[in-house]
């Protein structure tokens, strides 16, 4: 993640999550790379890119979510060490059993994420 930053923002509820993680990919060359939602209903998204991009997206991001919901944290943190990529980006995704399209969604884009990673170690 050398030369890069990554975007936390942590809101209250997927709407908020959802709307944080569509105003940021619009505002800025980002990458949404996962909306953490466990079962309490407060949800991490998080995004990637150059530090500027980050910051401007978390910026617009904070405001959408804000609209629509409650934001309880957000913070960039510029050139990450890279030991964080293991930690942050394992898919540890934990979901009530209520939001059962949600919980099928994402398993299915986790299963989807790993096939890539096959296929890309294989060639």
């Amino acid at each position: 993640m050398a030369g890069t930053a990554l975007g936390l923002i942590e809101t209250r509820g997927l709407v908020a999550a959802l709307e944080a993680s569509d105003a940021a990919a619009k505002a800025s060359d980002v990458v949404v790379k996962e909306i953490e939602i466990p079962s309490a209903g407060v949800c991490t998204v998080k995004i990637v890119g150059e530090v500027a991009d980050v910051a401007s997206a978390v910026d617009a991001a904070v405001a959408a979510a804000g609209r629509v919901g409650e934001v309880l944290a957000h913070h960039v943190i510029p050139r990450p060490d890279s030991e964080l990529e293991n930690f942050l980006y394992e898919k540890k995704i934990v979901l009530s059993e209520s939001s059962g399209s949600v919980n099928a969604f994402i398993r299915a884009t986790a299963d989807e994420d790993k096939g890539d990673k096959k296929k890309a170690t294989k060639k």
